[in-house]
């Protein structure tokens, strides 16, 4: 298979992104996927973003960033105020992220099967994913394009701190600053980000010791700047409100629940979560 598909790559791109963008029609209309309220509060910060009035978080709370009304406030200002706009944003969206998650698999495994299955399975996701990418419900969209996109970026920096041989030169200082800044808007859109973002800053460190001999405080100076710039909307909308309660969101106070409990089940209820919900969804049962 791959030696026929070697010669025929934008096949195996267009493929998955025609089946995602058929089931995203199919089930787009609000009898099929109704209306529901965290759709109604995007569609009214985006109206209010025409207005002039540009919210840095979502209605309500403090966590989530406003990217996703941006983007539907666009699509208002183009085409009008309806349901269809921004379900329309959010196809775009997973549109993006199956052809990046197609981009990891050729970047990771070299392989044309590889890209070709990635995006299949990335076509036809799980009930779950299917609904978030299709419902605008905050940032959920957003979070998987950007994070696959801070995947690539971080694994083209981490190659080149591998294959530079005279020292780190100033093509990685600037990657580290801009990943950074990546990280940190992602960080502004969703804190879930995170899972992206640890991973890769990890792999990072451990080839920066690698290579300069556990001199890092430069590169992770940068790389650090970076997230601090990029995350800007989060922390100094905190900052200049004097309210700190942000970061007790951002750890689930939220939620309504989640601060329920001694110390000692709080984690336990969680991990129990993971798995019953959790693993329900990977699965494909809800």
């Amino acid at each position: 298979m791959d030696k026929k598909t070697k010669t025929k790559p934008f096949i195996i791109y267009l493929i998955p992104i025609l089946i995602a963008g058929a089931l995203k029609i199919l089930v787009s209309p609000v009898d099929i996927t109704p209306f529901n309220a965290d759709e109604a509060i995007v569609a009214l910060m985006a109206r209010h973003i025409n207005q002039g009035n540009i919210p840095v978080f979502f209605y309500g709370q403090a966590y989530m960033g406003s990217l996703d009304a941006m983007l539907v406030a666009i699509g208002f200002r183009l085409f009008g105020e309806a349901v269809w706009i921004i379900r329309l944003v959010q196809g775009i969206l997973y549109l993006g992220t199956v052809f990046t998650t197609m981009m990891l698999a050729q970047r990771l495994l070299g392989s044309q099967r590889a890209v070709l299955y990635a995006g299949l399975i990335m076509a036809v996701p799980t009930i779950n994913v299917t609904l978030y990418s299709t419902v605008s419900l905050g940032g959920y969209g957003e979070m998987l394009l950007v994070g696959n996109l801070l995947l690539l970026g971080g694994l083209s920096i981490i190659k080149q701190i591998r294959d530079c041989e005279s020292g780190l030169n100033w093509s990685i200082y600037w990657g580290l600053l801009l990943w950074g800044i990546g990280a940190g808007f992602a960080f502004w859109i969703i804190g879930l980000t995170l899972v992206y973002t640890l991973p890769v800053i990890i792999l990072i460190v451990w080839y920066l010791i690698k290579k300069t001999s556990w001199k890092v405080f430069l590169p992770g100076l940068i790389l650090i700047t970076g997230g601090i710039i990029g995350s800007s909307p989060w922390w100094f909308t905190s900052v200049q409100a004097g309210d700190l309660g942000i970061i007790a969101e951002l750890a689930g106070g939220a939620i309504k629940g989640a601060g329920t409990g001694s110390l000692l089940m709080r984690p336990l209820n969680r991990t129990l979560n993971l798995f019953v919900f959790g693993g329900t969804a990977l699965l494909g049962l809800r």
